[in-house]
């Protein structure tokens, strides 16, 4: 690897995850996200998805060295701060990609996004999940909603969720289900739970497709730009909310 990179005046930001040809998730929602929080985000793809807003038909697992290959060339020239790892084939290639990303950079911030069902109900891993949480000590985000929460944890209790959450390393739980009125998230941060609530927007003109990335990936955005963990989640949740009620179909503008 070259000593020498390129210097662009603003933080270098990594999304690694799937590509979705209408553009409302996966790498391009994030590169979206990334523009309008004024950072450089750059993409690497884990797979190429036959889909759009409201229908998905299949998927395109890229290899363990293709993804390699995409991440060695932009490393060799940037100074990536941070990394949202997104839609990913198994827990071996996501453990493998968390261990190549700290050799790259020993400082890295690493996000990762489970997502265990696209928007539209196709299921991408539906066995060894639990594994995840082995992880969660060694990246500095898990962002599962509620649900999927459930599953990782294999619990559906609600309690017995939340007492996995305090015993691990930092997790943005969303979509907590206490009320009808408020659309609720909670951070656990070293021992700590800070609380993240808008007015839940009801309707279908606000069920967008591919929120989760665009939380996710602004968070990536915030926490390059030198914000605080909790002041990332509250400053993304407020801008996911934009999106939502940017129109009344599936695909948010980003210009808001």
């Amino acid at each position: 690897m070259t000593s020498s990179k390129i210097n662009y005046q603003r933080p270098v930001v990594l999304s690694i995850g799937g590509y979705d040809p209408s553009g409302g998730a996966g790498v391009i929602a994030d590169a979206k996200t990334f523009e309008k929080h004024r950072v450089l985000g750059v993409c690497a793809t884990t797979c190429i998805t036959i889909q759009h807003e409201s229908v998905f038909e299949k998927v395109y697992w890229l290899t363990q060295n293709q993804i390699k290959e995409q991440l060695e060339i932009l490393f060799r020239v940037y100074k990536i701060e941070v990394v949202k790892i997104g839609l990913i084939e198994n827990f071996i290639q996501l453990q493998w990609l968390v261990k190549f990303l700290k050799q790259q950079n020993t400082s890295i911030k690493i996000i990762v996004d489970p997502i265990l069902k696209s928007s539209s109900g196709f299921d991408f891993h539906s066995h060894d999940v639990n594994k995840w949480i082995t992880l969660v000590d060694s990246i500095d985000l898990f962002t599962p909603n509620y649900v999927e929460a459930q599953i990782l944890f294999q619990h559906s209790n609600p309690d017995c969720v939340i007492a996995n959450l305090h015993s691990t390393g930092a997790i943005l739980l969303k979509n907590v289900p206490l009320n009808n009125t408020d659309a609720v998230d909670w951070l656990f941060e070293n021992s700590n739970r800070f609380e993240f609530a808008t007015p839940r927007l009801l309707g279908v003109g606000f069920e967008k497709h591919g929120s989760g990335c665009i939380l996710s990936a602004a968070i990536a955005a915030n926490l390059a730009l030198q914000i605080s963990l909790p002041k990332s989640c509250r400053k993304a949740k407020i801008y996911t909310t934009k999106v939502l009620k940017s129109n009344n179909n599936k695909l948010g503008f980003h210009a808001v």
